[in-house]
């Protein structure tokens, strides 16, 4: 997979509900690659292909964001935005979630994901969640 194929999941399974970024040369550094409208609000989603493992019945990711990136991000959650990055493997077909607030719990480089997730529908509903 693809961070492409990822794209094409995303506008497949949400459609009109995922608004793209742009990207311009230094324009959006470290911003989300799109944002998902979910009960009146924007929830940004960041993109990103890469190994995903299973250890002890949990699956696990290894973390690959810039550091502008986890600048935004860190920014972002200190204000209350609730931010996810989208992992697709890149192994075998399949997407995972990384809610933001997971991402001070890395551990050897690995962040704890959600998934495999089956549908966009499964996507909206942990946006919709939240985590405070």
């Amino acid at each position: 997979m693809m961070e492409s194929d990822l794209r094409r999941w995303v506008r497949s399974e949400l459609g009109n509900l995922a608004y793209w970024v742009e990207h311009a040369r230094g324009a959006t550094v470290g911003m989300a690659d799109c944002f998902v409208a979910v009960e009146g609000r924007l929830v940004p989603l960041e993109l990103k292909v890469g190994p995903i493992r299973e250890k002890e019945l949990e699956w696990w990711w290894q973390v690959m964001l810039r550091p502008a990136q986890i600048q935004v991000g860190a920014r972002l959650w200190s204000q209350g935005v609730e931010t996810f990055v989208l992992v697709g493997n890149e192994y075998q077909k399949g997407v995972w979630l990384m809610p933001w607030r997971d991402f001070g719990k890395a551990e050897d480089g690995r962040v704890k994901v959600i998934g495999p997730l089956r549908n966009g529908e499964e996507l909206l509903e942990h946006c919709k969640m939240g985590s405070r």
